[in-house]
């Protein structure tokens, strides 16, 4: 039976740390100064938050992103010519602000087999669980899109991937830098929460400005 009472979001604790709060869904709580995390997908419109997000990255962020150099003008350059048709992305918000991404390009439009993902979170919130949790999600959205293999590729500089990766139950090839997770399609009860919360996320980003503590 599909639960409808709950909703699960990041919650920070003073000390920085990030734990999972459920709570009811629609419903703005304030958590008294605790920074909430929330996820939805994004679009060509988010576009510009994109841009903004990845060229707050600093170098040695951009060259693990983007497995080499990436000045100001590759990063416009790269978020202009995103191709949607082939690409999906899901963010993480903080107060309103994108502070992670989740990228997938497929192999193809349509019924896709191969989905690569590729994450950035701002060095703010690392190591607090905000990149597994946009994996998992996008793990999630490529399965329903009828992708079977995720592959990520990653840097040896960058520990983390592999990691979250076998924690998965994926598989790590240190010598070619690359992370595969076999992904199924989750229960229709997963992704129902997946895009509650999204829905969620979206009304509390919303109301941001007002409430700094709704999102």
């Amino acid at each position: 039976m599909i639960r409808t009472s709950v909703v699960t979001s990041l919650a920070a604790r003073p000390n920085g740390d990030y734990i999972a709060v459920q709570h009811r869904p629609f419903r703005l709580v304030p958590f008294h100064g605790r920074a909430m995390i929330h996820f939805r997908t994004l679009g060509q419109a988010d576009a510009g938050e994109i841009e903004q997000h990845l060229l707050r990255l600093n170098a040695e962020d951009r060259y693990s992103r983007f497995h080499g150099s990436a000045a100001d003008e590759h990063v416009r350059r790269y978020v202009a010519r995103l191709p949607w048709s082939t690409h999906s992305a899901i963010g993480a918000f903080e107060q309103g602000r994108l502070v992670g991404i989740g990228e997938i390009a497929y192999d193809k439009p349509f019924l896709p087999k191969v989905a690569e993902i590729a994450v950035s979170v701002d060095r703010t919130l690392r190591s607090r669980g905000v990149g597994r949790e946009l994996i998992e999600r996008a793990v999630r959205a490529a399965a329903w899109r009828g992708a079977t293999q995720c592959t990520l590729h990653f840097l040896h500089t960058n520990p983390s991937i592999p990691r979250i990766v076998r924690r998965l139950g994926g598989t790590v090839d240190f010598a070619e830098g690359e992370a595969v997770i076999q992904s199924t399609r989750s229960s229709l009860s997963r992704l129902w929460l997946d895009r509650l919360t999204e829905a969620q996320g979206s009304v509390a980003t919303m109301f941001a400005p007002l409430w700094p503590n709704a999102a």
